[in-house]
């Protein structure tokens, strides 16, 4: 007879959990894409500065609100409006710098990088509150790959497209 693999009883009873949890979390993330976006047809785009450092490219808010907008109008999917009272969505781009590096002691202590950085965030339209909450938002840092806020609206368009296939696939069940 043939050794059977062992695994102790909680080391077992771990994994399983573990696996169990993935599971829950992944179900529970495909559900939370917000159907506001899903709907929407207008879009109106701001722009911040958020912090600045000492990165390659300095941060400029108008540039990434420029390049927001020509991803969407190069997507096709959303309207760009003019007025944030006209907009199904309200999406603000900041734009500033992040740190990478480590805090480690100073021996091993590397200088920190400033790296360009986007967030977009998406609030429902028709004016923001302070207390609005955000429906969506990422972050994307760095400029090797590309300007961030273009990967940022990138990023919302495959969260988009897999909440609009995944609808479909419900709704033909």
């Amino acid at each position: 007879m043939w050794p059977t693999p062992f695994l102790p009883k909680p080391i077992a009873a771990s994994t399983l959990l573990v696996c169990l949890l993935c599971t829950v979390s992944l179900a529970k993330n495909q559900e939370s894409f917000p159907a506001e976006i899903v709907t929407a047809k207008t879009v109106n785009v701001m722009a911040q500065l958020g912090t600045s450092g000492s990165s390659r490219i300095r941060p400029n808010a108008q540039r990434a609100k420029a390049q927001v907008e020509a991803a969407l109008r190069k997507w096709g999917r959303y309207q760009i409006v003019d007025s944030p009272a006209k907009a199904d969505l309200v999406l603000i781009v900041v734009e500033g710098n992040a740190t990478a590096g480590s805090e480690e002691p100073v021996r091993f202590r590397m200088t920190a990088m400033q790296l360009l950085s986007d967030t977009l965030t998406i609030y429902k339209g028709g004016g923001i509150k302070p207390d609005s909450k955000p429906l969506w938002s990422c972050r994307e840092t760095g400029e090797d790959l590309g300007w961030p806020a273009d990967r940022a609206v990138e990023r919302l368009r495959r969260d988009e497209r897999k909440a609009t296939l995944d609808s479909a696939m419900q709704n033909n069940r």
